[in-house]
């Protein structure tokens, strides 16, 4: 079964991007829509794609995971940049 493994995948990214359990009570489009306009947000996808034909509901969940990598590396490179930042002595240079 080829597809299972695939929506869980899409279930996962949901539960991701609404960031459960984060203590923060986030809202959505009320038929879930979002994880379709995500991409648009990004700027990653024109609007027209979505109602066009042009793109495929696996490019746009390939997208969100795209986005979803984007922004867990640059918050991985916050996190370093700020673990750096406080290794170094106030005045100091490297």
């Amino acid at each position: 079964m080829e597809g299972a493994p695939r929506t869980a995948r899409i279930a996962e990214l949901l539960t991701y991007n609404r960031g459960e359990g984060d203590g923060v009570e986030y809202i959505s489009m009320e038929e879930g829509e979002d994880i379709l306009y995500r991409p648009v947000m990004a700027g990653k996808l024109d609007v027209r794609a979505l109602t066009d034909g042009s793109v495929s509901l696996g490019q746009i969940m390939r997208l969100n995971e795209a986005i979803d990598v984007e922004n867990e590396n640059q918050y991985r490179a916050t996190k370093a940049a700020e673990a750096r930042a406080k290794r170094v002595p106030p005045g100091a240079r490297r």
